[in-house]
């Protein structure tokens, strides 16, 4: 673990409320994010708010805004994949935008399929570290533990901990839905153990809050250590927990103790989304998007609807100071540069952050070859070696990936990588090792080095 003020040379805002975000003139919403769909819609087609623009077995694309198709094109994404986007110019009634949404709390009522079923017609995917269904995620998780994490996993988001900060009851009970969709064993939400959150409403651990018909827990990790959040962390976190639970219910201390990465992982979003897709019959329209950075005049939390530009979020925060010379999707640790500002928000957005050209972090250098300076090495919280990783990998791929024991020796390291992208932070001849990191881990599994 490392300090987070090591990579974080500014406080991170703090956000006491959000605004919605300026309508886009033309919402440009990406079908092919998620995964292949089939797009229902053609130019010229008029289509209402909500309504159902491309769909696949598990992914549903919903138009953000009403209005005329007026083309669909190919362009880049946030997630820096190029795909198709449907263009519609806003216009019409709307279904939901800016009119009261009763909350239906017959939820109770509705089975484990019932309820899948509709979170697969809200669209919803889950954001917690890869972009995915979350019910592709509830086909494959039955029986296991839900985990859910409550801040942000990089240090310069604030999105996480703002929604659970501010919507908490929406989301513990949108987990609790997500839940009996999953037939989880049992439910734990991990918090920051310095937010106010852990005074305001967590109780002792083991201890079931409301007699649910899950068992549910509470878990905190410290968040201004570095890597906090992922995975691995949150595993050996339940794991300890387990030890406690055994006296209580040895049944439940067992699931809690036999947990891994395969299990349901989400964040607040997810689970808000959950929320409002059972409970206000809410398709996934808009997203919490923190927006900031030294390029921009001002900072804010909006809501935006799905579809609108990076362009025009810099707008509605005031403008540029001056000339942009990056912007970084999803945080400044772990985010991805974003190719264009033409690129939309989409389901994969948590935070924009502007870098004007002065700032050191938003220098764009040229890739160079490996100085085995060991950066990486002494920054690793797990004690990879990443530029050892790096050049073996490359040497593979130049071989058409014919390896020797050596070389699977080094690569099969890769599996121990939590993402926390640290390696690709510090290094001075900026090497995708992060990425090629995940590369290896991806094409040497732990068995006989099969995918």
């Amino acid at each position: 673990m490392i300090n987070s003020k090591e990579f974080v040379t500014e406080e991170k805002d703090t956000f006491s409320l959000s605004v919605r975000a300026f309508l886009p003139k033309i919402a440009r919403i990406p079908v092919f994010e998620e995964g292949k769909t089939s797009i229902s819609v053609k130019v010229g087609d008029f289509v209402r708010e909500g309504q159902l623009l491309a769909q696949s077995n598990s992914v549903v694309v919903r138009s953000s805004v009403p209005g005329e198709v007026v083309s669909i094109e190919r362009a880049y994404y946030a997630n820096g994949k190029p795909g198709l986007v449907v263009c519609v110019k806003t216009g019409g009634k709307f279904t939901y935008l800016a009119r009261p949404l009763k909350i239906d709390d017959d939820w109770q009522n509705l089975s484990a399929d019932e309820i899948a079923q509709k979170v697969r017609k809200a669209g919803i995917a889950n954001t917690f570290s890869s972009f995915e269904p979350i019910f592709s995620q509830i086909e494959k998780g039955k029986g296991k533990v839900l985990a859910v994490r409550l801040f942000d996993d990089d240090p310069t988001r604030s999105v996480e901990s703002f929604i659970c900060e501010k919507y908490f009851e929406n989301v513990y009970l949108g987990a609790k839905i997500l839940a009996r969709a999953c037939a989880s064993s049992a439910i734990v939400f991990v918090y920051d153990k310095s937010s106010s959150q852990e005074r305001k409403i967590f109780r002792e651990n083991g201890e079931n809050p409301d007699d649910f018909e899950i068992p549910i827990f509470f878990v905190a990790l410290n968040s201004k250590t570095y890597p906090c959040g992922s995975k691995n962390e949150i595993v050996q976190a339940i794991k300890i927990l387990s030890k406690s639970v055994f006296k209580k219910n040895e049944e439940v201390a067992k699931s809690l103790s036999s947990i891994s990465k395969k299990d349901i992982f989400v964040d607040s979003p997810c689970v808000l989304a959950v929320f409002e897709a059972i409970c206000k019959n809410l398709p996934v329209l808009s997203r919490f998007v923190q927006v900031g950075g030294n390029a921009l005049f001002s900072s804010a939390i909006l809501r935006v609807k799905i579809g609108t530009t990076i362009q025009e979020l810099a707008a509605m925060s005031g403008g540029f100071r001056g000339e942009v010379g990056r912007v970084l999707i999803n945080g400044s640790i772990l985010g991805k540069a974003c190719p264009s500002l033409d690129v939309s928000v989409s389901k994969f957005v948590k935070s924009v952050t502007f870098f004007s050209e002065q700032r050191q972090e938003s220098r764009i250098y040229r890739e160079v070859s490996c100085i085995r300076c060991g950066s990486c090495r002494k920054v690793c919280p797990v004690h990879i070696w990443p530029g050892n990783v790096y050049r073996v990998f490359r040497n593979v791929q130049i071989k058409g990936f014919d390896v020797n024991d050596d070389e699977k020796a080094v690569l099969l390291t890769a599996q121990a990588c939590e993402g926390c992208s640290l390696c690709s932070a510090v290094c001075p001849s900026r090497l995708p090792l992060a990425q090629t990191i995940a590369l290896a881990a991806s094409h040497w599994g732990e068995e006989d080095g099969q995918e």
